[in-house]
């Protein structure tokens, strides 16, 4: 690709630079899930650090935040077909980070990728 770097590029890699967004949206690629569940899977994010991943995430239309009118509210995050799009963009991007990485690094990829999976039938749950 030979397309000149713009400044819309350049505000969208820095968008996209935030240190959450590709884990998060990786998470996401399987299925919509609660808030406590993405967390859960994405270690070492804190709540705050989450909320604002997830803010920035739907203020760029990657995510959509529906929220269910029960007592406590539910809310639930999926990808919009934008989002799908930049979680489809991030293998290459995982696959170049373990090519060299360290053995640790590697079991982390891993460890996201297999929670992400697991979570896939009880998304809905508490």
């Amino acid at each position: 690709m030979n397309a000149p770097i713009t400044a819309m590029v350049i505000q969208g890699l820095n968008a996209l630079s935030h240190p959450w967004i590709l884990a998060v949206s990786k998470v996401l690629e399987k299925g919509p899930l609660r808030f406590v569940q993405i967390r859960d899977i994405v270690d070492g994010v804190t709540s705050k650090s989450l909320t604002v991943t997830l803010r920035r995430m739907e203020h760029a239309s990657l995510v959509r935040r529906t929220v269910y009118p029960t007592v406590p509210p539910k809310v639930v995050y999926e990808l919009t077909p934008k989002g799908k799009s930049l979680a489809k963009s991030v293998d290459p991007i995982l696959d170049w980070l373990t090519e060299d990485a360290s053995p640790t690094a590697q079991n982390y990829i891993e460890l996201i990728s297999d929670r992400a999976i697991s979570s896939e039938a009880g998304w809905m749950g508490t």
